[in-house]
């Protein structure tokens, strides 16, 4: 539509300049017959008033009267044909400058046209353009929630994995200490077993003395669904472990594996003995004879231990009790 008013007004503009080009022309002949006008009208007065009659009557004979007449007749329809062409010629221009005065309405109004098109199309391209923005807008918005449910997703799945993986882990553990768990239970069935059949001597009197210097951090009794058999002493590594009482050495185990790791066992008479797990390294061998105070061992966290410390046992023909009872 736009591109048609365009057209119609470059039409009408050369339409208009046509038409000025022709008032131009009608302007120049009116000037030309005024101006043949205004010289007769200066010749009557240059030469005074005389009327058709006095021409006439100043013949000297018919023929020349005649000629007169003839000429008189040719003057006037001359003026008369002048007269009537100034009169067209004004009819002509102030038709033209009314048909020029309505093509300039007509081009106004394409004009006015024109601008009320091109402003309807840039008001539609401001509509586009902003709607586009608001789609380029909302795809990102569409766009960056995606990457952030994709990344979600993705986060969700590594959990899931490291869930998976410390589920996998923690039954590998579980499996690892429950296994830790029947060697250990092993071996004291098997300390017991050996400790029942010693029953020789006298059990010491008094109390039993320290094995180590540390912190009590475990108690004797149930712990995390099975029965803890001595206390945990913590401390540093390498610190002396001491007989908790004058005995002979009937157990020692140098492997770091199994639920004791690295122990000692000493029999003190009378049905009582005394364990010292999780060791770093034995400083006493089977047969030996102890004292009171010696150093036997020393603290680490070999076996199925979690941190530097000394499992101490007390046990009664092989049976466990509860070692601060006797300490």
């Amino acid at each position: 539509q736009l591109s048609r008013l365009r057209g119609h007004v470059e039409k009408t503009e050369q339409q208009l300049e046509e038409k000025r080009r022709e008032l131009t022309e009608l302007g120049i002949e009116l000037a030309h017959k005024v101006n043949i006008l205004n010289e007769r009208a200066v010749a009557i007065y240059k030469n005074g008033e005389i009327t058709y009659l006095n021409i006439l009557v100043g013949s000297t004979d018919l023929r020349d009267l005649a000629t007169r007449w003839l000429l008189l007749s040719r003057l006037v329809e001359r003026d008369a044909t002048i007269v009537k062409e100034v009169k067209e010629l004004r009819q002509k221009v102030s038709l033209q400058k009314e048909l020029i005065e309505g093509k300039k309405r007509l081009l106004l109004e394409e004009q006015r046209q024109i601008e009320e098109v091109a402003a309807a199309a840039q008001s539609k391209r401001d509509e586009i353009k902003v709607r586009y923005e608001q789609k380029v807008a909302l795809q990102n918005q569409i766009k960056s929630q995606y990457n952030q449910k994709k990344n979600l997703k993705n986060v969700v799945l590594a959990r899931y994995d490291e869930k998976a993986n410390l589920l996998a882990q923690a039954r590998q553990d579980e499996e690892a200490l429950e296994a830790l768990e029947e060697e250990l239970k092993k071996e004291s069935e098997a300390i017991r077993a050996r400790l029942s059949e010693r029953t020789e001597g006298e059990r010491p009197a008094g109390r039993l003395a320290w094995p180590a210097q540390g912190t009590l951090t475990s108690g004797f009794g149930p712990r995390w669904g099975r029965m803890h058999e001595g206390i945990d002493i913590a401390g540093s590594h390498g610190a002396p472990i001491i007989a908790a009482e004058d005995g002979e050495v009937v157990q020692v185990n140098e492997g770091y594996g199994g639920g004791n790791g690295k122990y000692v066992v000493i029999y003190h008479g009378g049905g009582l003995s005394t364990l010292y797990a999780h060791n770093s390294g034995n400083a006493v061998s089977v047969g030996e004879k102890v004292k009171r105070g010696q150093v036997i061992a020393y603290m680490g966290s070999t076996g199925n231990s979690t941190g530097v410390h000394l499992h101490f046992e007390v046990r009664i023909n092989g049976v466990p009790r509860a070692p601060l009872e006797y300490l």
